[in-house]
This record gives C-alpha cells, sequence and structure tokens, in this order.
C-alpha cells in the first residue's frame, strides 16, 4: 500500500466498515465473541494477506481471526476508541505523531513481538512496520532507447519526451520526487523545502504534457495504453503489469519508500493476542509470502529479501540501500496538513 495516498486520507469524512469475513474460523467483522478483529484497506491488498498472513498466523498461534476494512483514516480509527471498540489491529498508514498515537494504540509489547529482522525504523513504540511500497521513476521500455535511471530524467524532455504522469494525491512523494530530482540527497530531505519542491514541480509542467492518476488501475492503464509515457510508479503494481507482459519499467535509484504498520488499539480486550499475531505477521516467512501474492511490495523485514524469487529482488532495492529515502513518519506527522493546503492551491492550477 502507498502510505502518501493513505495520509491524504487524513481529510476525508467517515466511510462506511464493511467486513472481509474471517480466517482459522471467525465468522464476521468485529461481532465474533473471542476472534480478533484485525482491519486492512480491503480489495487485492486483503486478499493477499488474507493468504499470506492472516491463514497461516490464525493456525500458528491458534487465534481466531476476523477482518474488516477501513479507509485509513484516523477520524475511524479514533471512533472505534471513542465508541465501537470492535477492533484490535489495524493497518496503519497515515502518519502520525507519537503524542496522538498514545491516545489510540497500546505500546507494543517486544517482549512477544520479537522483531528480529526489522530495522529501527520499523520498530517504533506504538506500531511495527510490516510492508514499504517503492515509489519510483516509472517509463515505457518501449519508448526509450535508452532507459532512465533517475528522478531528473522526467525534467529532460529531449532526452525522454512524452506526456508524464504523477499521482493526484500523493502530496509528499510528489514533493520529495521533485527535490530529489533538483539535486537534494535522501540524508538532507528533511525538513522539506517547500518553496523549491513547488519550483520544481512549476518547471516540470512548464516543460511536459503532465496528467494524473488517482488509482493503481489508472495508473497502469495510463501506461499500458500510452497515454503516459514516463512518470511515477508504484513497485507492486508496475512488477505485476510486467508480467502481464506491458511493458513497464521502473528505476531503483532514490526510490521513496512508503511503509505500512501494524498497531494496536488500546481499547483492545485482545491485547495478548493482537501482540502474538503482530509477532507472526511481522516476521520474514509472513512478509516474504506476501511477496508471493503480490509481487513488488517491499518486506519490512530484511531477512525476508533473501526469501523472494530472484527475479524480484532485482526490481526492488536492497535491504541496506543508501540511495533511497525512507519516508520521515515524524515529519510528515506534523507537517501534512500545512503541504496539503498548499498542494491543493497548487493543483487547482495545473488540472488536478
Amino acid at each position: 500500500m502507498r502510505r502518501a495516498a493513505k495520509a491524504f486520507a487524513l481529510i476525508a469524512a467517515a466511510a462506511m466498515v464493511t467486513s472481509c469475513g474471517s480466517s482459522g474460523g471467525g465468522s464476521g467483522g468485529g461481532g465474533n465473541e473471542g476472534a480478533l478483529v484485525v482491519t486492512d484497506g480491503g480489495g487485492t491488498f486483503h486478499d493477499a494477506l488474507d493468504k499470506a498472513v492472516y491463514k497461516p498466523c490464525a493456525t500458528s498461534t491458534g487465534t481466531k481471526i476476523d477482518n474488516a476494512t477501513y479507509d485509513y483514516s484516523v477520524g475511524l480509527i479514533k471512533a472505534q476508541v471513542q465508541g465501537a471498540k470492535e477492533w484490535d489491529v489495524v493497518s496503519l498508514g497515515a502518519f502520525i505523531s507519537e503524542a496522538e498515537a498514545a491516545k489510540l494504540f497500546a505500546p507494543i509489547d517486544y517482549s512477544v513481538v520479537t522483531a528480529d529482522g526489522l530495522p529501527e525504523e520499523a520498530r517504533k513504540k506504538y506500531w511495527v512496520g510490516y510492508d514499504v511500497t517503492g515509489i519510483g521513476l516509472g517509463y515505457r521500455t518501449d519508448k526509450y532507447p535508452t532507459a532512465p535511471t533517475d528522478w531528473a530524467d522526467l525534467w529532460d524532455v529531449k532526452k525522454f519526451p512524452g506526456t508524464g504522469t504523477l499521482e493526484k494525491n500523493a502530496v509528499n512523494s510528489n514533493l520529495e520526487m521533485a527535490l530529489l530530482a533538483d539535486g537534494v540527497q535522501p540524508s538532507e530531505m528533511y525538513p522539506v523545502d517547500l518553496d523549491r519542491a513547488f519550483k520544481k514541480l512549476d518547471e516540470l509542467f512548464e516543460k511536459r504534457r503532465m496528467i494524473f492518476y488517482d488509482s493503481g488501475a489508472t495508473m497502469v492503464q495510463q501506461y499500458a495504453s500510452g497515454t503516459a509515457t514516463i512518470g511515477t510508479g508504484w513497485t507492486g503494481r508496475f512488477t505485476q503489469a510486467a508480467d502481464e507482459k506491458i511493458p513497464v519499467a521502473l528505476t531503483k535509484k532514490n526510490m521513496i519508500m512508503a511503509t505500512t504498520n501494524w498497531a494496536v488499539l488500546k481499547t483492545s480486550e485482545n491485547q495478548d493476542a493482537a501482540m502474538k499475531f503482530i509477532d507472526c505477521a511481522s516476521g520474514a516467512e509472513r512478509q516474504a509470502a506476501m511477496d508471493t501474492e503480490l509481487p513488488g511490495q517491499i518486506p519490512a523485514n530484511t531477512k525476508a529479501y533473501d526469501l523472494l524469487d530472484p527475479k524480484i529482488r532485482e526490481t526492488i532495492p536492497a535491504p541496506d540501500a543508501t540511495d533511497v529515502l525512507r519516508q520521515s513518519n515524524d515529519y510528515w506527522a506534523e507537517n501534512f496538513d500545512t503541504a496539503l493546503a498548499r498542494w491543493q492551491k497548487w493543483l487547482s492550477k495545473h488540472g488536478g
């Protein structure tokens, strides 16, 4: 899942919560007494989690797992904590400060969650990283004799002509990629220079015809049809598109890494079972299995990397890669709203 778009959901109103069935003998979304209710974003991502994580972890822990879905907005999590109290574990994508997290989530019990193979950035007080989407420069492999290699190539319309595309709601990653294209090193990204980033984006729209996509399906369709030949893309979707013989690829240099996490609601009455589930779900085998179901998703657990298909390893950054940008939760938790307001104003001037 891509975290940039999920962060945009912070401004969403309420959405309907729906059942996704159950694993390991459960019978519904939130109403099965004794079951652990794990909530995610639904769709194909949920289907992959069900096969790679929910069913195996239900078996290994002996815990029934029920599922519900939500739109990744913090507002729905707050509603659960303050009212319904039906959920136990959530797949967390929104950027959230530790102070706000303390009001919603229980601290992770690292005496239960072994976190073997998880890097420091995936082991936080209130959540554990489990899935990473890489956002890179995507392109049609049949359109360019020489493949692009870096974000700056998106601005090079002479060498790489054609219509470009960006994710409409990816506020933070669009700003970050503009700065990477302008020479900012990943280690020097934060605090984000908004003036510089928007100036660089203005230059792009002056040089190249640009369009937007608002979903993974639309993104793939644009590249598949040739409506767009270069722009942003996601590791999972591009890997799956390439498997379907669509001539697309992603650059790995300065790829933006967006992490999705597991968190336990502080109102959960199944704290022990929740921690055991996260221990299972964050293990190398489960995360590698997730990539089997959704090829191109990047495991947060570094030990899962060696378990991946070699062809997949070629398309994603290695765990110790230094030429990638790992998005800062702390920075965006404090600054996302400011960037969003400016992005929306900018977007209205560029056909978004």
